[in-house]
């Protein structure tokens, strides 16, 4: 599992690392904005689907992730986290709506980082990180749909 996070997560940063024009630059850029007594990340992307048999899709997705700047956790560990709980977030949420393997949504996954958002995304997928656990919230703009899911570091680590 920690392998196919590990190759899910990197092949998620390869488009933005490989298109930079200076990937020195790219590299040592900061990933996390520290304020207000937060670790904060966001992005913006366009997501493309082309899936034999289908129509090819295209969305917009924010991503957001927040914790406390002085808690429990490490900066390595929310970037971590972070990167890993986006890739599983979009690789389900994705490979169930077309009930397709994670070799398969590999094939078909095409995501472009921008720099700011083109209106409104159609997908948002938050993560919000305190010293007492973790809650995810998945919100499709155009439906108002809203899940979330919360839970303890004790149910996250197993312990």
């Amino acid at each position: 599992m920690k392998t196919l996070l590990a190759a899910l997560t990197l092949l998620l940063m390869i488009p933005s690392v490989a298109l930079a024009q200076d990937w020195r630059e790219e590299l040592g850029s900061d990933m996390v904005t520290i304020s207000d007594g937060k670790m904060t990340y966001q992005e913006f992307g366009l997501v493309k689907i082309t899936f034999p048999g289908y129509e090819t899709n295209q969305f917009q997705v924010k991503l957001y992730s927040e914790a406390p700047h002085e808690s429990v956790m490490t900066r390595d560990k929310f970037v971590s986290l972070t990167s890993s709980y986006f890739t599983i977030l979009l690789l389900e949420s994705i490979a169930q709506a077309y009930e397709i393997t994670a070799a398969e949504f590999l094939e078909a996954f095409d995501y472009t980082e921008l720099d700011n958002p083109i209106g409104t995304p159609d997908l948002e997928l938050s993560l919000f990180m305190t010293d007492e656990g973790m809650q995810f919230e998945i919100v499709n703009t155009q439906s108002g749909e809203r899940v979330r899911h919360t839970m303890t570091w004790e149910e996250v680590f197993g312990g």
